[in-house]
C-alpha cells in the first residue's frame, strides 16, 4: 500500500539521518554542535515514534477490515483509505462490482472475501 511504503521509506531515511547525527555527535568539538546533534536525534526519534504509530494504526485497520470480511463475507469501504484496494491486490478481497457486473455503483465500494482469505486468514502476524 502506498501509505505503508511511504512510511517505511521515511523510517529508513530517519535511520540514515540518525547515523549521520550520531557521527556528528561523537566528532563535534563545540557544545553548540553537540547540542544541535542531540536536538536533531531527539526530533528524529519523535518522528520515528509517530511513524510507528501510523504503521500500527494501518495494521489495526487492516485486521479490522479482514475480521469483518471473514465474519460477514463482505465489507464496505466507508473509510476509503486504500486498505481494501490493497487487500484486493494481495488477493484477500475482490470488488463486488466486478463479480456482479452490474452498472450500479454503490456510494461506498463493496468487497467480497476471496476463497484464499476464507481458508488462510488467521492471525495478524501471518499477513
Amino acid at each position: 500500500m502506498d501509505t505503508e511504503i511511504n512510511i517505511k521509506k521515511s523510517l529508513a531515511k530517519i535511520s540514515s539521518n540518525e547515523n549521520g547525527w550520531r557521527k556528528a555527535l561523537t566528532t563535534a568539538e563545540g557544545s553548540f554542535s553537540r547540542d544541535l546533534a542531540r536536538k536533531n536525534l531527539e526530533r528524529l526519534e519523535e518522528q520515528r515514534q509517530e511513524l510507528l504509530g501510523q504503521l500500527t494504526s494501518l495494521e489495526e485497520r487492516r485486521q479490522n477490515v479482514m475480521k469483518i470480511a471473514v465474519e460477514n463475507g463482505v465489507v464496505t469501504d466507508d473509510v476509503r483509505d486504500g486498505i481494501c484496494e490493497q487487500l484486493v491486490t494481495e488477493g484477500w478481497l475482490t470488488r463486488a462490482g466486478a463479480l456482479f457486473g452490474g452498472p450500479a455503483k454503490p456510494t461506498d465500494p463493496t468487497y467480497l472475501i476471496t476463497e484464499k482469505a476464507n481458508q488462510d486468514w488467521h492471525t495478524p502476524t501471518t499477513h
